[in-house]
């Protein structure tokens, strides 16, 4: 699963862009048919029978949006989802313009800062891509998206980092979860759909539940990872298992199916707890159309809308697993 999630860390997708959704398109099985909705999403059918079962992760990444060229040739930007502005001095970015345009994030050297200077407002960056702004403004144009540029990577302990594992982490969960299931007899007809614009509001969500009106539906997204420096109590640990939502916004019959069958096949795992909605596309699902009974499971992620998000390829591999058995059954809730 490591090199699938590679392969769609690798693939560009701010929202509006459809490079990742290719990529998903061709990495499908054989037997799912799948299509690229009108927001840039994708959507893909298996099994036959009277329960609809949809299974939602997002494709999109976050990333940036060109609203400005100075006379001087730099660029200015806006955010696109919500990137942690705090990693973005210093760091190489990708400027999708006539071609792909490689860009530094311009950081002002210590001996020129003022001691104490706080770190500088987004509106205060500019983008260098060391053309000559004649050249510039013929290749770049505001609305063109830019992407963090960085490659994934193996770290020790089975860890693995890089850009865009939110969400990418989910659909390379449903692709293999497809890929496994693609010769087994389903009880119930599978909608994966891999959504577009999570980032700005779980809109590819909301079209995916209206389209599809299935009975039940499971999102998988990450969540906070521990690490130095965070509250335990809102982090799951890398490598002890995916985390349940357990939320009033979520189905109580769907969540305990889940646990139940985490234990059942021994696999590890960990409850998340929230107040009221979950800020994922389980929030959008459960209220669309005539209401759909909604699961989430979230992969423990740290430095998450970060250009080094790290996560447990572990993980991964027991919510695959738990999703499998979920379908193999055909989405039995507990009472």
């Amino acid at each position: 699963m490591k090199e699938l999630l590679f392969a769609l860390s690798r693939a560009d997708g701010v929202a509006g862009q459809r490079g990742a959704a290719k990529v998903i398109l061709g990495l499908l099985p054989a037997c799912a048919r799948g299509e690229i909705d009108p927001l840039g999403g994708v959507r893909a059918v298996m099994g036959e029978g009277e329960t609809t079962i949809l299974l939602a992760a997002h494709l999109d990444q976050v990333g940036l949006t060109v609203t400005h060229i100075t006379k001087e040739g730099f660029l200015q930007a806006a955010k696109t989802g919500s990137p942690d502005v705090r990693a973005l001095p210093g760091n190489l970015l990708t400027v999708h313009g006539k071609r792909a345009v490689p860009a530094v994030v311009c950081a002002t050297p210590p001996h020129l800062s003022k001691k104490d200077e706080p770190f500088p407002s987004f509106d205060q960056l500019y983008l260098d891509t060391g053309l000559p702004a004649e050249e510039v403004k013929q290749l770049i144009f505001p609305g063109d998206r830019v992407t963090y540029d960085m490659d994934p990577a193996e770290l020790e302990n089975g860890l693995c980092t890089g850009r865009s594992f939110d969400d990418r982490a989910g659909c390379a969960v449903l692709l293999e979860t497809a890929k496994r299931l693609a010769n087994e007899k389903l009880p119930c007809r599978v909608v994966f759909a891999f959504t577009a614009m999570e980032e700005l509001g779980c809109q590819g969500a909301k079209i995916a539940g209206f389209a599809e009106q299935p009975d039940q539906a499971l999102a998988v997204d990450v969540s906070f990872g521990d690490y130095e420096g965070v509250p335990a109590h809102q982090c799951g640990k890398l490598g002890e298992g995916p985390m349940i939502g357990v939320a009033p916004v979520l189905d109580r019959g769907i969540t305990q199916r889940l646990i139940a069958l985490a234990k059942r096949e021994k696999l590890p795992y960990q409850l998340e707890g929230m107040g009221g909605k979950t800020s994922t596309d389980a929030d959008a699902i459960t209220v669309a159309g005539r209401g759909v009974p909604s699961g989430l499971v979230s992969i423990p992620l740290r430095n998450m809308h970060s250009p080094v998000e790290v996560l447990d390829e572990k993980d991964l591999e027991s919510c695959c697993r738990l999703f499998c058995a979920y379908l193999l059954e055909g989405g039995r809730r507990c009472d």
